[in-house]
C-alpha cells in the first residue's frame, strides 16, 4: 500500500491528505470541513511539531481513536527528512 500523507498547518488542522491516507481514515475521507489532529490522534497533536523540529527523521507512532497505530515521519513544509530512517521505504 502507498504510504499515506497528511498535510498539517501551525494550528493543527489537516490541509492536504493524498487517496492512501484518506482510505486509512473515514475523518480523512469525508468531504467535510478539515479536520485536527486532535481528531485523527489519540496523542497530542504538538507532538508532531516537537518531532518534526528534530535534526534527524525518526519514525513516531501515531496511535488513532479507532486504536490503530500508524508509524509516520513527521518533517516541516519545504524540507526532506533526513537520517537512517528517511531512507528506508
Amino acid at each position: 500500500m502507498p504510504a499515506g500523507l497528511v498535510r498539517v498547518d501551525d494550528e493543527g488542522f489537516v490541509t492536504g491528505r493524498n487517496s492512501a491516507a484518506r482510505q486509512m481514515s473515514p475523518t480523512l475521507a469525508s468531504a467535510g470541513p478539515a479536520p485536527h489532529c486532535g481528531d485523527l490522534f489519540a496523542m497530542p497533536w504538538e507532538q508532531l511539531f516537537d518531532r518534526a523540529a528534530c535534526s534527524v527523521a525518526e519514525p513516531v507512532e501515531l496511535p488513532l481513536w479507532s486504536a490503530l497505530r500508524l508509524h509516520a515521519l513527521a518533517h516541516r513544509a519545504g524540507e526532506a527528512p533526513t537520517g537512517a530512517a528517511a531512507a528506508s521505504p
